[in-house]
């Protein structure tokens, strides 16, 4: 086991940035107030106007660093030991290890991430402990990675990072309340203070915080060993990214529109993805190579972390590590019950459980639709070739182009961007119309496929003639013939080998 941080020194600093802060703020708010008594006491005189600044600027700084109480809003679903016993188990092994007492609530969350925290009650004071466990992360991570994770997050309890982090957070809080108050009622020069003591808070204290990291980092290190936290700190990093961008693009738009496809399910076929695992991979490595902390950073860069974490001796990783998922009992049925609970928090319905493949006419196309009408311009009057027409050069391209979308974009490149994406979605939309299916692999471009036929056109874009599916990418065609490597003529020659050149917007909609 380490040894018990500096906890003291810590608390010592919160306190010592407290304080100044608290007695500037105080202190300047005084003074603000009782200017215009002192002014009639000492120069038996009141300036109206300046007496009236001064005491509304007071009173905006006391009103702006009273301390909030903390209202707690539960993140997730509560997990609990009676349904879920592998989890718990696991749970009281760090505790033990750590020598911590367990969380009194564990929350599930879909997010790649899990954290601790002491919430409710007033700078910590009638607090509890809360722990967030992100069901997707115990997806990507084996066991003695996720160990190595929630071993991490109980040595910010063995820190007391938890007991500091509240004082840090309200006093946070309460610079950046007053900064904005002021600076919004017309008192910008009273701000600048404020503004300089933020700088230097955030200076301080998110050294402190990088360095807790560090420390909590070193404590899971000896518990699972170097490489365990090591490769669940890089999976960390580099799957987020992948979350953030699956959540973003695949599943929200979904949700959005009232349906659940499967969420875990859906990011391990994302994260599958060759696009994205490349993009994932390219992430990293500039993670390990040129990645540096900002002063204003509340984590270290992955690379420093991995470069402290192996200093540490711990215990060598384990030659059977199953997935951490494993922990969890009825990974549907709380997946399903944490969207519930998000919708419930929006205020909006719970959504329709659907398959990935029911997606593309209950999310996708739907979008497809909203897309060309957000965008699009004078598109309904023409047929696919004629719009495809306008590409040629970005004076045309402005015409297929919503006139509200187009002072939003000033770039001639960008306003050709935008066009092609809307030709290459009626494209798609078209070969639907004439009988195609529209096939829409996550992580990767939509494309169409269909039975092969006799008579069916053959090309460069199905080479394996031996394949019963013909599949073709409409929105790879737009590409050639941006990247000219295409001419319009063999571009409108695709459309009509296909007969979807005729086809018009109203075409499609009226088909729904």
């Amino acid at each position: 086991m380490l040894n018990q941080p500096s906890f003291t020194g810590r608390i010592l600093l919160a306190l010592i940035l407290m304080i100044c802060f608290y007695t500037f703020a105080l202190s300047l708010a005084g003074f603000l107030i009782f200017l215009p008594i002192g002014m009639a006491v000492f120069l038996h005189r009141i300036h109206l106007q300046l007496s009236l600044i001064s005491f509304i600027g007071g009173c905006m700084i006391l009103w702006s660093v009273i301390p909030r109480r903390d209202k707690f809003v539960a993140p997730g679903p509560k997990l609990n030991e009676k349904e879920q016993p592998e989890l718990f188990k696991q749970l009281r092994s760090l505790s033990q290890s750590t020598g911590q007492s367990m969380p009194v609530e564990v929350y599930a969350l879909p997010e790649m991430n899990a954290w601790v925290a002491n919430r409710g009650g007033i700078m910590g004071l009638g607090s509890r402990r809360i722990m967030g466990i992100g069901i997707p992360l115990m997806q990507i991570l084996s066991t003695q990675q996720l160990r190595g994770v929630l071993a991490h997050e109980f040595g910010h309890y063995y820190g007391g990072d938890t007991k500091l982090g509240p004082w840090l957070f309200i006093t946070r809080s309460a610079i950046i309340r007053t900064v904005m108050n002021l600076a919004s009622n017309g008192s910008s020069i009273l701000s600048i203070p404020f503004e300089w003591y933020l700088n230097l808070f955030l200076r301080i204290t998110q050294k402190v915080s990088r360095q807790q990291e560090f420390t909590a980092d070193a404590l899971a290190a000896t518990i699972v060993g170097p490489e365990a936290i090591a490769e669940a700190l890089k999976a960390v990093h580099s799957k987020a990214l992948a979350f953030d961008a699956y959540w973003q693009n695949e599943y929200s738009p979904a949700l959005e529109l009232g349906v659940r496809p499967p969420m875990a399910k859906g990011f391990r076929d994302y994260s599958d993805a060759p696009k994205i695992k490349e993009a994932v991979d390219s992430a990293l490595k500039h993670a390990m190579e040129e990645s540096k902390s900002d002063i204003y950073d509340s984590h270290p860069a992955l690379k420093e972390r991995i470069a402290a974490i192996q200093k540490v001796t711990g215990p060598r990783q384990a030659s059977f590590d199953p997935p951490a998922i494993d922990w969890i009992r009825d990974v549907d049925g709380l997946e399903r019950t944490m969207i519930d609970h998000m919708a419930k928090s929006l205020g909006v319905k719970s959504p329709e459980p659907i398959s990935w493949n029911e997606s593309v006419q209950r999310v996708l196309v739907p979008n497809y639709l909203k897309l060309i009408e957000e965008f699009g311009g004078n598109i309904e009057a023409l047929n696919l070739g004629q719009a495809t027409e306008k590409l040629r050069t970005p004076k045309e391209c402005i015409e297929l182009l919503n006139p509200k979308v187009l002072p939003h974009i000033t770039d001639d490149e960008a306003k050709r961007v935008f066009a092609s994406r809307v030709i290459g979605t009626l494209a798609i939309l078209a070969f639907e119309k004439r009988g195609w299916t529209i096939q829409n692999p996550i992580g990767d471009i939509p494309y169409i496929q269909k039975l092969r036929e006799e008579n069916d056109v053959d090309g460069q874009e199905d080479e394996d003639q031996r394949n019963p599916m013909i599949q073709l990418n409409p929105f790879d065609w737009i590409e050639q013939f941006i990247n000219r490597k295409w001419t319009l003529d063999e571009l409108i020659g695709k459309y009509q080998d296909h007969r979807i050149d005729t086809v018009r917007l109203i075409d499609i909609v009226s088909k729904r």
